[in-house]
């Protein structure tokens, strides 16, 4: 009887009415991070990559929302991942400067090798990326842009299905 108590606290904690419970020391980042919209500052995407690169081999939760050319690249990776198993997409420091000009970061999620075992979500029509991901090897600068490795990750502290 207590196993079974302890069990259903561990579920109830780790997802409340469907929203993700943040560990206090998970570093977030929420937002757009593409092409700028009407109202949005064109060098968002910069905000976001300093604060992946500042994470360097941590845990982070991100809730982000892409533009149209990212989630096609999101879109092609999930469909047909690259020959290294990863999703691939790239996030402007400017997007405001010519892209001979531009600076900034690829993403590759290396994916699990158990198909469609994803441990993030991804909504397709909102273009909506949220999970908790480990930020494990950041390489470059290539061609001004910096390449950083993510892994999606079960939420800290709790038990994965």
């Amino acid at each position: 009887m207590i196993n079974l108590l302890l069990s259903l606290l561990i579920i109830i904690s780790c997802s409340v009415a469907n929203k993700p419970v943040m560990a206090a020391d998970v570093p977030t980042f929420e937002g757009s991070i593409g092409a700028p919209g009407p109202r949005q500052l064109p060098t968002q995407g910069n905000k976001f990559n300093k604060f992946m690169l500042k994470h360097r081999g941590k845990i982070v939760y991100l809730f982000v929302f892409l533009d149209e050319e990212q989630r096609r690249d999101f879109a092609a990776g999930l469909a047909k991942p690259d020959e290294y198993n990863r999703i691939i997409f790239t996030v402007s420091d400017d997007y405001l400067k010519k892209p001979t000009d531009s600076t900034g970061c690829e993403y590759l999620i290396h994916l699990p090798a158990k198909a469609r075992d994803y441990k993030f979500e991804y909504l397709k029509q909102a273009g909506r990326l949220s999970g908790y991901f480990k930020i494990w090897d950041i390489n470059g600068p290539r061609q001004g842009y910096m390449s950083i490795n993510l892994r999606a990750v079960a939420k800290p502290g709790c038990v994965s299905p």
